[in-house]
């Protein structure tokens, strides 16, 4: 059926067995290259394995959904892309240029020390990736590449730019309250260059307000939800060797079920919180003051 390789995930992280499916959903529907996720029983010998989540892996065939050219250099985390010489390498070794990364992060130190995101525009699509980011934000990614941990990045030989890609996204959705500009875990270069830019804070703040009115519709999302739930939840129940109890799985289900809701509020209060001092000290009493989005 087109694929040549499959990836199954146990689900240790995500007891709703849907966080990859719906996240990475959305980053498509955002206009963002990102895996397709089914799920899958397994079997092996004939013992049953239960019930694992299935990502389209990270090869040429997914490459050339979304890229004219697949023959680029395709990177993973974890770890920055300042440390390029030990960033891991997903393509093919002989062809690759792995000092192209040092160029890119010598690009984004430039616009953080100078205020200005021109030094990037060489190396990245800064609308693509200020919607990645806003993406990684909305759907609390926070062992994203804002962290930087998990992702990937290919470098797209047409236009000779990077492209970020999500990476184990099994643990979205959690705390509604995070913030405006992401992880605080770590300190990923072009995040840097973009939070310490007038035009970076910008351009994300106008994605995050274009995907808040475009793609995040909480109804329609919770919609989604319960329909892929009620098709795997025979598959969950019939699974002896899943890690949680029913009653785990369906709590988290109902907590990620109310957090795009409270998502949206609060990153709309966040916007307004910009230009407003007492509207941002009263988020900030709030957010300090709760775990979880509850």
């Amino acid at each position: 059926m087109g694929l040549k390789k499959l990836q199954l995930n146990t689900a240790a992280q995500d007891s709703t067995y849907i966080r990859e499916r719906l996240g990475y959903a959305l980053f498509r529907e955002a206009g963002l290259p990102a895996p397709r996720v089914g799920h899958a029983t397994v079997s092996v010998n004939g013992d049953p394995f239960g019930l694992y989540v299935q990502v389209e892996a990270s090869t040429e065939d997914f490459l050339a959904r979304w890229f004219e050219d697949t023959k680029g250099d395709l990177y993973e985390g974890p770890t920055d892309i300042s440390n390029w010489k030990n960033l891991d390498l997903d393509s093919d070794p002989k062809r690759a240029q792995r000092g192209l990364l040092m160029g890119f992060t010598e690009a984004a130190k430039r616009a953080e020390d100078t205020n200005d995101l021109t030094h990037l525009e060489d190396w990245v699509d800064l609308g693509h990736f200020a919607r990645f980011m806003a993406m990684e934000i909305l759907c609390d990614h926070w062992d994203g590449y804002l962290s930087p941990n998990n992702y990937r990045v290919y470098r797209n030989p047409t236009d000779r730019k990077f492209y970020f890609i999500p990476h184990g996204a099994d643990q979205l959705f959690r705390n509604s309250n995070n913030s405006l500009f992401g992880s605080s875990r770590g300190r990923s270069a072009v995040v840097a260059a973009f939070r310490s830019t007038d035009e970076g804070n910008l351009l994300l703040e106008e994605a995050i307000n274009y995907l808040l009115g475009t793609i995040w519709n909480p109804e329609k999302i919770q919609a989604r939800i319960m329909q892929d739930y009620e098709r795997i939840r025979p598959h969950i129940v019939a699974d002896a060797k899943r890690p949680y109890d029913l009653f785990e799985v369906e709590e988290r289900l109902q907590a990620t079920l109310s957090y795009f809701g409270k998502a949206e509020r609060l990153k709309r209060w966040q916007l307004m919180a910009l230009d407003d001092r007492e509207l941002e000290d009263r988020l900030s009493r709030l957010t300090s003051r709760s775990r979880w989005g509850r």
